[in-house]
């Protein structure tokens, strides 16, 4: 078993920040078996952290 880390960059307010958790984890597992990386059914678990938007980029 891996752990892997993805990161996606979007604008706050944009579709991609108003995504909810789940979906942003299954854009994830899609995204990973599309690149051929890992079959959607062998992801375990995943979790979402983030929503800080760095200073002076507002």
């Amino acid at each position: 078993m891996s752990s892997l880390g993805l990161e996606y960059f979007c604008n706050g307010g944009d579709a991609l920040w108003n995504t909810p958790d789940a979906g942003l984890i299954d854009l994830a597992k899609r995204e990973l078996e599309q690149s051929g990386l890992v079959r959607q059914a062998d992801v375990v678990d995943g979790c979402v952290s983030g929503g800080e938007v760095l200073p002076g980029l507002r």
